[in-house]
């Protein structure tokens, strides 16, 4: 029985208005119970079973479609239950309504939801962040909305013009390898656009599937200007031998010298050099094979870079470089590809 049913003492109408009201503002506020949030996309199922219950009586629809659906429709949320997503679409398609509600989802894409978000314990050097399960569904939900739209064109384009371009530039696509290459094929100037925040979210995922599908189709290689990169970012992007090699190939300088952010030492602001190479020596997490495609595009091993120790200056090389406290196994290998070369 509905709560409205007990409310015998209002006229036929207004409580069950007062309860649509009250779902209505579900659209713009949390609700918690026991200090436990409601998670979100299962209080779209109790949203879609009342409409179903109000729907039978045409006043009571119209007042629940004007309340409910046209608040959802602009506030982005109904994406956090892709299944409730796909029947309300379905059911009013034909509503002008239809593009607030394929705008407001273009924002939902942008947002960024990790498993780790709440546990800021985690080392997410050795855990890569994984994305909930509800969010993998709404990834899905580009695809699956293309088939349902497959018989009306002019509302496909509108959904690939807002969800999948919006999909597309927060990176959050790379989750779906599979959607990730379509997303290549049909929207090549958009990907080529957003190659460089694809990059960012698959290495975050450790998603060497979509790294692959990323470097295969790079075209643009300016997206990767080394001189504007992050230490940190260059390093991620020397773990990756397929991707290093097409830089090389195209804009990237192998005896690029990086200056380092300035730091505090002994009290005073410095600058440190580094290399591509040095780097390479230096991270555990780089593969020696990075050191060998360095040294094929012309990497000089001899090319020191200036540091300083105790406020002296002094040139570091490759060759001394090396992480003595890493892996044996890995530093042995790219000590003897140093080596070997200089040969």
């Amino acid at each position: 029985m509905l709560p409205y049913e007990h409310s015998w003492t209002y006229n036929f109408y207004s409580g069950k208005v007062g309860i649509i009201d009250y779902i209505a503002s579900f659209a713009s506020i949390q609700t918690t119970f026991r200090k436990n949030i409601i998670n979100p996309g299962d209080r779209f199922e109790l949203v879609y079973t009342l409409y179903e219950e109000f729907r039978k009586d045409p006043e009571l629809e119209k007042v629940y479609y004007d309340t409910v659906w046209k608040a959802y429709f602009s506030s982005g949320k109904l994406i956090q239950n892709p299944t409730i997503f796909k029947k309300v679409f379905q059911e009013f398609s034909d509503r002008k309504e239809i593009s607030d509600l394929f705008k407001s989802t273009a924002l939902g894409y942008l947002e960024k939801e990790s498993k780790q978000t709440h546990n800021s314990y985690l080392n997410s050097k050795t855990t890569p962040p994984q994305i909930s399960e509800r969010w993998y569904e709404k990834i899905d939900l580009l695809t699956e909305m293309n088939d349902l739209l497959r018989k009306n064109p002019e509302l496909l384009k509108e959904w690939k013009s807002t969800a999948w371009i919006s999909a597309i530039s927060s990176g959050v696509i790379v989750h779906r390898p599979l959607i990730l290459e379509k997303a290549f094929r049909e929207f090549p100037m958009e990907t080529a656009n957003a190659s460089f925040s694809l990059f960012i979210e698959a290495n975050k995922g450790k998603n060497q599937q979509s790294i692959d599908i990323i470097v295969k189709n790079l075209k643009d290689e300016n997206s990767f200007p080394l001189e504007r990169l992050t230490e940190e970012t260059v390093i991620d992007i020397l773990k990756y031998s397929n991707l290093l090699e097409k830089l090389l190939q195209t804009e990237w300088d192998s005896n690029s010298i990086i200056i380092h952010k300035p730091k505090l030492k002994f009290g005073q602001s410095t600058t440190e050099e580094t290399s591509l190479l040095i780097l390479a020596m230096e991270e555990n997490s780089i593969p020696a094979e990075t050191c060998q495609i360095l040294l094929k595009y012309g990497a000089n091993p001899n090319l020191g870079v200036k540091r300083k120790s105790q406020g002296k200056e002094y040139i570091l090389y490759p060759l001394a470089a090396i992480n003595p406290n890493g892996n044996d196994i890995l530093r042995e290998s790219k000590q003897k590809i140093l080596i070997n070369w200089k040969k």
